[in-house]
């Protein structure tokens, strides 16, 4: 491929177009795979994009019974994978900086 056309590949893929497949070769490999990388790292570039989200709801208010627009939620309190993951991540720094601080105070002499 011409570098006009790597251009345009790595164009495409900026701006979140399916660009035309061809054979890469090393180089040209490694600037793909640096302009992925460029992609994944932009600001919520991990949220979905509207027309994804309008979509998939116009799918499941299809498929819901009784014709509801939307799921009931289940009662009860409920945590996100967030807030699981921040918890136990609190936790186990609390109980490392417990250990260290342990093995690093003075012992206490009892007369």
């Amino acid at each position: 491929m011409n570098a006009r056309g790597l251009l345009r590949y790595v164009d495409a893929l900026l701006d979140g177009r399916r660009p035309r497949p061809f054979d890469a070769d090393d180089f040209e490999a490694a600037q793909i795979r640096t302009a992925i990388e460029l992609r994944a790292a932009r600001t919520a570039s991990d949220a979905p994009s509207e027309h994804f989200l309008t979509d998939l709801h116009r799918r499941l208010a299809a498929r819901m019974p009784g014709g509801q627009d939307t799921p009931r939620p289940l009662p009860g309190p409920r945590a996100t994978r967030r807030q699981v993951v921040v918890g136990a991540s609190a936790a186990a720094l609390a109980a490392g900086a417990g250990i260290v601080a342990g093995a690093t105070s003075p012992k206490l002499r009892v007369f």
